[in-house]
């Protein structure tokens, strides 16, 4: 057998290989990661043999269910809520840019407005939905 031929069969055997890795058993477990390819996992375990199977390089971008990209919710705040109790709002925490958790939208938009009623010209631009990391 040629060289060529033998460093095909090698490689159609270790592809073969690589495939049966990737459908190694996963508990079921729930303990959600996001990947970074904007996918909730189930569990660690999971994400690997999604990474394992794709062509793209897939790791961990935080731990818990990914949270929807939100951009720049900061710049529709209403000076109206100034006069809200915020503590009334049901937990929804948010992260702002800057690596700053607020408990809700509500404490995120009043921050922001205290802020630049200081004379600060500043919009707090929320990264995603969810407490920072």
């Amino acid at each position: 057998m040629s060289i060529i031929a033998n460093l095909v069969l090698f490689s159609l055997g270790l592809l073969a290989r690589s495939q049966d890795d990737c459908n190694s058993p996963c508990t079921t477990d729930y303990n959600p990661v996001c990947g970074t390819d904007g996918v909730t996992y189930g569990n660690l375990c999971m994400l690997e043999g999604a990474d394992c199977l794709s062509e793209e390089d897939i790791t961990v971008d935080y731990e818990g269910e990914c949270h929807p990209a939100v951009h720049d919710l900061g710049a529709h705040c209403v000076p109206a809520i100034l006069d809200e109790d915020c503590s009334t709002h049901a937990y929804e925490p948010v992260c702002e840019i800057s690596g700053t958790s607020f408990r809700t939208f509500c404490d995120l938009c009043q921050a922001q407005l205290k802020t630049q009623a200081n004379g600060e010209n500043i919009v707090f631009v929320v990264d995603h939905l969810g407490p920072c990391q």
